[in-house]
């Protein structure tokens, strides 16, 4: 390969420069004015604003920077890979863009004017979605699923988006596209009360926490009405909204729960009774930690005094008598046992069947006797003249 002198590369060199310059200026004196953007310094984007728009369009955006061309040129502006629906020439230093109709998050502002193009990173983006809570057109459903609900806002899109609505953890059956501020949900089966509401739409995700809930469970009917003090006894609980499966549930008569609840449907429950004791009990029922309650709902059987012993005691009192019965309970529930209206100095339960009282003084004759959580009539008791 021939090698050149050092003098002859650097007069090489000059020569190449002169030339270069000579062909720069005369390409100015001779094209006509609107083209010398092609050998005039390259465009830049330095600021456009402003810088979002709903995902509807059709709003303008002003595009800042330099070059755009000293006269009228019709630049090209492109929002992303989305053309302007209009660019307008303002100045060599400003456009304008009508925005088309989109969604996603930022987007790159490229401007094109006679062939040359440059770009600004992230300069732009859409409105992500809203909700208008004040419109949401239903909160509870039914346990079961399956029913539809409205969520209204806006910047759901123009066109059907990959969109997605959760409920607490779980998914909408379907979640349909409407229009830009309607998305429908096919709601799930499920159970509980202030579950999150997550929507998903353009890569955005909102979430609105303890705001969804399902229908409370609903107690109607119980295969029996009443039970013995001791328990054990097996009832079927009708009613609605007790979750479409075996969730996290329980059952209570009163302030007692059952010894067992074995969940077979969303309108049946078997409940397993725990011992207790008259009076009338509301029957209370917690699916996924929401409950719901039917008063009046379950009773113990009412304790009858069948015997008693002695007959007769001093007037003085302080003699203990022995009351025998039924459903006195399995356990030691405080009664309070009374001979006419006098209460007993001291009552002492025994067992489901037995109870003794520590008589106060009196002098009353055919007098009933009976317990503070029932009244077991058992006349024929008196006190010795």
């Amino acid at each position: 390969m021939r090698k050149h002198h050092p003098l002859q590369q650097k007069e090489h060199i000059k020569k190449t420069v002169f030339l270069i310059s000579l062909t720069h200026l005369l390409l100015q004196c001779v094209l006509p004015s609107h083209l010398n953007t092609l050998v005039a310094t390259a465009q830049e984007v330095t600021h456009v604003g402003p810088g979002n728009s709903p995902s509807t369009g059709s709003v303008f955006v002003t595009v800042l920077g330099a070059s755009f061309g000293a006269t009228d040129v019709t630049p090209m502006i492109r929002l992303g890979f989305t053309a302007c629906e209009t660019s307008q020439w303002q100045s060599t230093t400003a456009a304008l863009c009508k925005v088309a109709s989109g969604q996603r998050l930022a987007r790159n502002v490229f401007v094109s004017v006679q062939g040359s193009f440059t770009f600004a990173s992230a300069a732009f983006s859409y409105n992500g979605p809203f909700t208008d809570l004040a419109s949401f057109a239903r909160s509870d459903v039914p346990a079961t699923g399956s029913s539809t609900f409205t969520l209204s806002g806006s910047g759901f899109g123009t066109v059907e988006p990959s969109a997605g609505i959760r409920v607490g953890g779980s998914a909408c059956e379907a979640t349909s596209w409407r229009s830009d501020s309607s998305l429908a949900c096919v709601v799930p089966a499920g159970a509980g009360f202030g579950q999150a509401l997550f929507l998903t739409a353009h890569l955005w995700t909102l979430g609105y926490g303890g705001f969804f809930s399902w229908d409370a469970p609903r107690l109607t009917s119980m295969s029996a009405w009443t039970g013995p003090a001791t328990g054990d006894q097996t009832v079927t609980i009708q009613g609605s909204n007790f979750g479409a499966a075996a969730y996290s549930m329980g059952v209570r008569l009163g302030g007692t729960a059952c010894e067992s609840s074995l969940w077979t449907s969303d309108s049946s429950i078997v409940c397993q009774t725990s011992a207790g004791v008259w009076p009338v009990r509301d029957g209370i029922m917690t699916v996924a930690r929401q409950p719901g309650q039917t008063t009046n709902f379950y009773t113990y059987t009412f304790p009858p005094v069948s015997d008693f012993a002695p007959k007769n005691l001093p007037q003085t009192g302080s003699s203990t008598l022995s009351l025998m019965g039924t459903h006195f309970g399995t356990n030691g529930y405080s009664p309070q046992i009374y001979i006419g209206s006098t209460p007993c100095e001291a009552s002492v339960w025994r067992s489901d069947t037995s109870a003794l009282c520590k008589i106060a003084a009196g002098k009353a004759f055919a007098l009933s006797i009976g317990l503070n959580y029932g009244f077991g009539i058992g006349i024929g008791f008196s006190f010795k003249k």
